[in-house]
């Protein structure tokens, strides 16, 4: 584990927890709670993969990539249904 001060990101009052990252061969959240971001966390392992956002201690968005953490098996789940507007 390491712990970094991030630059740029605008999260306020939650968290967001990804399997997908060039650089990271594991899982990279960033938030501005340790609760959120523990949840965040939770969230993917749940889902073996994928995205979780968070805020005030609730899941907000969710998109599950069970494949290698990268790819889903479901067809018919697009970002824009789960999380996207």
């Amino acid at each position: 584990m390491t712990l970094s001060i991030c630059h740029g990101y605008t999260i306020r009052q939650g968290a967001i927890a990804s399997s997908l990252s060039r650089d990271c061969d594991g899982i990279l959240v960033i938030g501005d709670s340790d609760r959120d971001m523990c949840l965040a966390v939770n969230e993917l392992l749940k889902m073996q993969g994928g995205i979780a956002l968070v805020s005030r201690g609730t899941v907000v968005k969710r998109l599950p990539l069970p494949v290698m953490g990268m790819i889903t098996e479901n067809e018919k789940l697009h970002w824009k249904q789960n999380c996207g507007k």
